[in-house]
């Protein structure tokens, strides 16, 4: 019994002690301003972008702001580089505290200072664009060359276009390729249109179209809209690749899928001439028809053609004139030639033709036409 009550009174004797240290630690804790270790969540844990892109964005989250405010202030002057970036860009919006550049200048040097890549290519952006401080070419490559050097792939890419371009440093293909390179086997869509574009032109390496296709296609499947046209131009014009209209087809219609003005009006065509696809009119006519309705001149005077002739549609000569007239006010120059001609046989034309004629906005260079039309 005596054994066993000695043992008790040592645990005690242990578990009051650290209790003791545990105590004194919190109040360390108090007055450094931070605990030692991870006792509780602190502001060191906060994924600050996340919320800092919220607090900048939303009205509603987080839903203390004045509180959120003082919280970024507090692990800015603590070093926090994702709160002193944050707390940057408070200070340029004006949000939860008084706007000022120099302050917001101020915390994103701090920022980028501790190491932070985001900051450090934000902060090389603005050398870049003299935005907020007196431009710098130099400075800007050195910030960017740091975020770079850890891995941050927008950076690297920014990197690899400043040697592309020569500005703060000598302009180097070979190191822009190098840049480049890294940023795409990272997965940047613009790095790999970008890497595609220099084997394409063979600049900074031998021209190879094979890589440059091979490039453009994991950036065009990636989404880019803009190489998906690209790729849809290559294979429609056998430029480095073998000619193919169904393969080109099929890059344009994923970059209209994705809002593509350009590639919407290469599927048109190809509809209408049977290029990659089967000739279809109907799909032809629905395709420059929403064209034609946002106003695209080319296409109001399609719609004239489809109207007149009835192809994908019941013919009707008014609407042909309706669309032929649209598009003439927008300087499309067939249609402009068209009305010309129709106003030299106005004279025995039906009374909706020369109600139209009549109707015309504006001149429509419709007297120039006239004297040069046979």
């Amino acid at each position: 019994m005596t054994i066993l009550s000695e043992k008790k009174k040592r645990n005690y004797a242990l578990l009051v002690l650290l209790i003791v240290a545990l105590i004194i630690l919190i109040v360390y804790a108090i007055f450094a301003g931070r605990l030692p270790f991870s006792i509780v969540p602190d502001i060191y844990e906060v994924n600050y972008s996340q919320l800092c892109s919220k607090y900048l964005e939303s009205e509603n989250v987080p839903q203390n702001k004045n509180k959120f405010a003082e919280d970024v202030q507090k692990a800015a002057e603590s070093g926090e580089p994702k709160a002193q970036a944050c707390l940057g860009d408070m200070y340029s919006l004006g949000r939860g505290v008084q706007q000022d550049d120099e302050k917001a200048f101020e915390w994103y040097q701090k920022a980028a200072e501790s190491g932070d890549p985001e900051a450090q290519l934000f902060l090389g952006s603005l050398y870049y664009g003299g935005q907020k401080v007196h431009q710098d070419y130099e400075k800007a490559f050195e910030w960017a060359q740091k975020a770079a050097e850890s891995g941050y792939a927008p950076a690297q890419r920014a990197l690899g276009s400043i040697y592309e371009a020569g500005q703060g440093v000598q302009q180097d293909y070979e190191k822009a390729i190098e840049w480049f390179q890294k940023a795409a086997e990272r997965g940047d869509s613009y790095a790999q249109e970008l890497l595609g574009n220099m084997y394409e032109e063979g600049r900074g390496v031998q021209q190879d179209y094979e890589k440059a296709i091979e490039w453009y296609q994991k950036a065009a499947e990636g989404g880019d809209s803009f190489v998906q046209e690209h790729l849809g131009d290559m294979y429609e014009e056998g430029r480095g690749v073998q000619q193919d209209y169904e393969k080109a087809f099929e890059w344009y219609k994923k970059a209209a899928e994705r809002g593509s003005i350009y590639a919407q009006g290469q599927l048109c065509d190809m509809y209408e001439e049977g290029r990659g696809v089967q000739k279809d009119y109907e799909n032809a006519f629905e395709c420059f028809k929403k064209r034609a309705e946002r106003g695209n001149p080319d296409a109001q005077g399609r719609l004239c053609d489809m109207y007149y002739y009835g192809q994908g549609v019941q013919q009707d000569n008014e609407k042909a004139f309706e669309w032929c007239q649209k598009a003439a006010e927008r300087g499309h120059t067939p249609a402009q030639m068209l009305l010309a001609v129709c106003m030299k046989m106005a004279k025995g034309s039906s009374k909706i033709m020369r109600k139209h004629l009549n109707g015309l906005k504006k001149p429509l260079k419709v007297e120039y036409h006239l004297r040069n039309s046979v």
